[in-house]
């Protein structure tokens, strides 16, 4: 077997961060292993410099943070061994490097928020047909400017019979539970 642990695998990747995983040196390497040490490079230049991701991990696998958003990695793991005597420990051979990983791209969405909330609430004979008609011409002339919600909130029997104090009360929770969203 192998005195050096294998190439790093991928694990899985943000857009600043990637997370790896290896196997141990094969036996009976293993049994001396104390640690790792895990060293990353960018691009895809084999002279560029390498950078210490971790010095003492003690578990096979690691989540390299801060790292650039749709940037090239590649990534190498060396063991921590115990030498003759357990009073003295030196570094392993460095392993295979990995095979060349990518951070994502962040996905940013500009999202604009309409600039006008109307808020449809109908009288005391009820016609849902004529709020949703109103709400489709104001949706025309003022397009994605502008939020149109039907209330719900008094519709029912006798609920506009409850007076101005109780249904405006219902009809402000609701308009305050829509902005919430």
């Amino acid at each position: 077997g192998y005195p050096y642990p294998s190439p790093p695998e991928l694990v899985y990747r943000t857009h600043n961060s990637i997370k790896i995983s290896w196997l141990p040196p094969c036996s009976p390497y293993i049994n001396s292993v104390h640690s790792y040490q895990v060293q990353y490079k960018e691009g895809s230049n084999p002279l560029s410099s390498w950078y210490n991701a971790a010095d003492e991990v003690h578990q096979p696998n690691l989540l390299v943070k801060g790292l650039n958003e749709g940037e090239k990695y590649v990534f190498r793991v060396r063991a921590m061994h115990d030498r003759d005597t357990k009073t003295s420990m030196g570094w392993g051979s460095w392993g295979n490097t990995s095979q060349t990983f990518v951070t994502e791209r962040e996905i940013k969405r500009s999202i604009k928020l309409p600039s006008h909330l109307w808020v449809l609430v109908h009288g005391l004979k009820e016609n849902s047909g004529d709020m949703a008609y109103l709400g489709m011409e104001i949706n025309k002339r003022f397009g994605y400017d502008s939020f149109v919600y039907l209330s719900e909130c008094n519709s029912g029997p006798f609920k506009t019979l409850d007076g101005i104090d109780l249904g405006g009360k219902r009809l402000y929770d609701e308009i305050i539970g829509v902005l919430k969203r």
